[in-house]
């Protein structure tokens, strides 16, 4: 598998935005640890 299809996006998602142009959640989520993002990655793709 090529090193640019293991980045691909599974989804598109689409994050809040304030009218300053900043992303709270996404900031957020940017924040936690690698583990947890994919825990709450998995849960977003079975919901």
């Amino acid at each position: 598998m090529d090193k640019d299809e293991d980045k691909k996006p599974i989804l598109n998602l689409s994050f809040y935005k304030t009218d300053l142009g900043k992303e709270p959640v996404r900031e957020w989520l940017k924040d936690l640890p690698k583990e947890d993002r994919q825990a709450i990655g998995e849960d977003i793709k079975t919901a």
